[in-house]
């Protein structure tokens, strides 16, 4: 890790290991024991649902025009399915990546190594919900697809920590975090999780006004953009009819890309697939 990204962690809480940096009161605990054997068999797949083989074929391209130059703070970073294409489009940008995984974060420092990047790049081995780096110190601090797996009260930890590292009138980006209550998954997940307690992994969706309130404390504006619609669930709870998976694919596709379906969706938020959030801190 570079000296200059090494400052902005909070220095008595962690030590070097290999190439990354370590929280030394962080165990491990359900998530790594969950991503560090899906990484080490495939973690472009584990962490993008690909098997396209392009670790950043789902890049969320509408996320350049919310960014600001400076340290960005990826937490949950996995390999850097988006902060390494932030890192190519902008030669101003740092990222400090924190994740739970030994196994990501490795593929993290390989493809910025590969890409030139490394040197711009801070890697750390820690929980989200106690983040070890400095309050105030980040510009922008992302989570892509790590909320929705973390039971509601852990999720209300993550949050409130990713806006203690940012600067005030920094930005928070939320990317695929927060599936929508209102479509038959949003449905069938919250009755699922509601199952499960506070066990990481299922699932968790949300309506707009649980988000709403989950930023209020923290943020002077929320603003939310409704990505995808879904039609056809892919799957009923964990089974799905023949064929039912590939049908969705093209049914909500074609439903994402006609306007009016798209239109009234984000209005009634109604069948918005995702919920993707920007906030700025106040």
């Amino acid at each position: 890790m570079p000296e200059e990204l090494s400052e902005y962690l909070q220095a008595s809480r962690v030590s070097r290991d290999g190439c990354c940096f370590v929280d030394n009161a962080f165990e491990g605990g359900a998530a790594a024991q969950t991503w560090d054997p899906l990484a080490a068999k495939d973690a472009v797949h584990a962490a993008a649902a690909s098997d396209t083989g392009d670790p950043f074929c789902k890049y969320p391209h509408w996320i350049r025009d919310e960014m600001l130059s400076g340290l960005l703070l990826d937490a949950g970073c996995g390999y850097g399915r988006i902060s390494i294409p932030l890192l190519e489009g902008d030669p101003l940008l740092r990222v400090l990546g924190v994740d739970a995984s030994t196994e990501m974060l490795g593929r993290f420092h390989e493809f910025a190594t590969v890409r030139n990047l490394i040197d711009r790049v801070g890697l750390v081995r820690a929980g989200l919900t106690h983040i070890p780096v400095r309050s105030g110190v980040a510009d922008v601090a992302l989570s892509s697809a790590v909320l929705l797996h973390n039971p509601y009260e852990g999720a209300q930890r993550i949050v409130a920590e990713m806006f203690r590292c940012l600067r005030p009138g920094g930005k928070a980006i939320f990317v695929g975090a927060f599936p929508n209550r209102w479509n038959a998954s949003g449905l069938m997940s919250a009755l699922y999780a509601a199952t499960q307690g506070a066990r990481n992994g299922p699932v968790r969706s949300y309506s707009r006004s649980r988000i709403t309130r989950l930023l209020a404390p923290y943020a002077a504006t929320v603003t939310l953009r409704a990505t995808g619609v879904e039609v056809l669930p892919k799957s009923f709870l964990s089974a799905s009819l023949p064929g039912q998976h590939r049908a969705a694919s093209a049914i909500n596709g074609w439903a994402s890309k006609a306007g009016a379906i798209r239109e009234v969706a984000a209005n009634t938020g109604i069948g918005v697939s995702i919920w993707d959030v920007v906030a700025t801190k106040a």
